[in-house]
């Protein structure tokens, strides 16, 4: 009998990842360490913000908590070195409402047109697919989006609402877009007038190499931004903003204020009042965090090495919290999946889900898997991909038989 057999896996991750979790060896889950959580920091920065204005809980502004806002200005003057009022912030409950948020506006029209990476976000994904949308996928290389791919796409087709795009340490592959590569997004966005939604989850999470400059930073004019603190303090505080032109903006207030009026205000002053304590430090988060994320990173790469088959490849980022390898050519990480790594009590996402294109994930996404380095315990690590391993060799038995 399967060990696991209470695990139910139904095909789709925004579900599944709960069930996945389960298994002994989760390396589903593109979670943060609870360890890493700056609890008595949370907790002190709840108590003062209520003390410092208990009318946060009360109702409030569908633009936001105003010192969260004002937060949200400082941070990007800070780190994009871009000049922004407080009507260009509006604040949301975290990045995938955001995302929500930006599609409800942009693709109010059936069929509407959105460039992704090839993979993705499945998150982005979910967020899209209420508004039925058109996806133009472009393939996702070692420094970032086939540019020249991308340049063909925008130049053959019309009324693009936007461009999707994770720069830093991408979900699922933990890429990281290349100076050279930013810069001719931009160049094409601003040259053809799509404007670029850039999600920036993990941006504060690198643990080596050299930070890089945001598209924020780099084209102002044309990029609506979504930050989210769910990586870099707490996903259980549901908060984050978009920064963008006030024009759109004020369009998503209306439509954040029509969908459930405002955002929880209590939350957002314990961010507040947590943001104006850490934009103190030398790093929004702290080095020792990073660094815990580094060494996980590097257990993953060294038990990779060390364990897996011939024919394997994988990612190395500089940064976040996920990692994409792939299996030997012929074998499909869904059925490895189900057919033998949950039996092995491990588990991981297949690559499928992580492309808008149906042709695309079984051509390129069936033989990919995304693997979380980020919440798994780092002595665990190299027994959980030695089961990996071992399911990939019993699969691989199968196959020949």
């Amino acid at each position: 009998m399967n060990i696991l057999s209470s695990i139910i896996y139904s095909g789709n991750p925004t579900k599944d990842l709960a069930e996945l979790g389960k298994a002994r060896f989760s390396f589903a889950g593109g979670f943060p360490n609870s360890a890493f959580f700056q609890l008595d920091l949370i907790v002190s920065s709840f108590e003062e913000a209520l003390r410092r204005d208990p009318s946060c809980l009360q109702y409030g502004s569908p633009r936001g908590y105003p010192k969260l806002i004002e937060a949200a200005v400082q941070l990007a003057q800070k780190q994009d070195h871009v000049k922004i009022g407080e009507e260009n912030v509006v604040t949301v409950s975290a990045g995938q409402y955001g995302l929500h948020l930006i599609a409800s506006v942009l693709l109010s029209q059936p069929r509407s047109k959105v460039i992704v990476e090839a993979p993705t976000y499945f998150g982005a994904l979910e967020a899209f697919k209420d508004y039925d949308p058109q996806y133009l996928s472009v393939p996702l290389e070692q420094d970032g989006m086939d540019m020249e791919y991308l340049e063909k796409i925008v130049n053959s087709q019309k009324n693009i609402k936007f461009i999707y795009a994770i720069p830093d340490f991408q979900n699922p592959t933990g890429t990281t877009y290349s100076l050279e590569k930013r810069k001719k997004l931009v160049e094409l966005a601003s040259k053809y007038g799509v404007p670029v939604v850039e999600d920036s989850p993990y941006k504060e999470m690198r643990f080596k190499g050299e930070s890089l400059p945001s598209i924020l930073s780099l084209f102002p004019e044309g990029t609506y931004r979504v930050n989210t603190v769910s990586k870099i303090i707490a996903p259980g505080l549901r908060v984050g903003w978009i920064i963008a032109d006030d024009g759109l903006t004020n369009k998503l207030v209306e439509k954040k204020a029509a969908m459930h009026l405002f955002s929880p205000s209590a939350t957002e002053a314990t961010v507040a009042r947590y943001l104006e304590t850490a934009m103190e430090w030398p790093r929004l988060v702290p080095i020792e965090v990073t660094e815990q994320y580094k060494l996980s990173s590097e257990a993953m790469i060294s038990s990779l090495n060390r364990s897996m088959p011939e024919g394997m490849s994988w990612t190395n980022p500089e940064g976040g919290f996920v990692m994409w390898a792939g299996l030997p050519s012929g074998m499909d990480s869904e059925e490895l999946l189900k057919s033998h790594a949950l039996g092995n009590d491990v588990s991981f996402v297949p690559g499928i889900h992580f492309f808008a294109d149906r042709e695309q994930a079984k051509e390129t996404g069936k033989n990919g898997m995304r693997l979380s380095f980020s919440s798994i315990k780092k002595e665990e690590i190299s027994q959980g991909l030695g089961a990996l391993a071992q399911s990939i060799n019993e699969f691989n038995q199968q196959l020949r038989r």
